[in-house]
């Protein structure tokens, strides 16, 4: 644990202002069976978030379609998306 301390100590000393106040959106929402309606919510989220001030804005995983992925199912795979593919492109 040394070592990061020492990191942490060299990195404030070449500090020459204090770092910039960042402000984070961190969403959160219960998904529904239907992506649209979800990809929905996270807009209206996302839009509410950047209004209020967020600078970055992190989503929840899966946030497409409901939480499936508690165990390994191929049966889930076609939920799997290319990044970037149109999600990505959307936002």
């Amino acid at each position: 644990m040394t070592g990061f301390k020492n990191t942490i100590a060299n990195a404030k000393q070449h500090m020459k202002k204090p770092p910039k106040k960042v402000t984070l959106g961190l969403l959160q929402h219960a998904c529904e069976a239907d992506p649209v309606v979800n990809l929905d919510h996270v807009r209206q989220a996302v839009r509410k978030a950047a209004y209020a001030g967020a600078q970055i804005i992190c989503t929840q995983e899966l946030f497409a379609s409901q939480y499936f992925a508690q165990t390994e199912d191929h049966g889930n795979f076609h939920l799997a998306e290319p990044i970037p593919g149109p999600i990505t492109e959307d936002f």
